[in-house]
């Protein structure tokens, strides 16, 4: 699925995440060597899907 390598919480929300809380993304996931970071995921908040460092 998509969601594998997402770029951001939007992207994790449009894949049906609904809970907030920690995920990891990759903020370069179109790069064929991107690093992952761990970031808190708002998804309730004005609509959700608000990565927060």
């Amino acid at each position: 699925p998509k969601h594998e390598r997402p770029m951001d919480c939007a992207e994790l929300m449009e894949n049906g995440v609904t809970e907030s809380g920690v995920y990891t993304i990759y903020p370069r996931a179109r790069l064929a060597h991107c690093q992952s970071i761990d970031v808190y995921c708002d998804m309730e908040t004005d609509g959700g899907g608000w990565t927060v460092s």
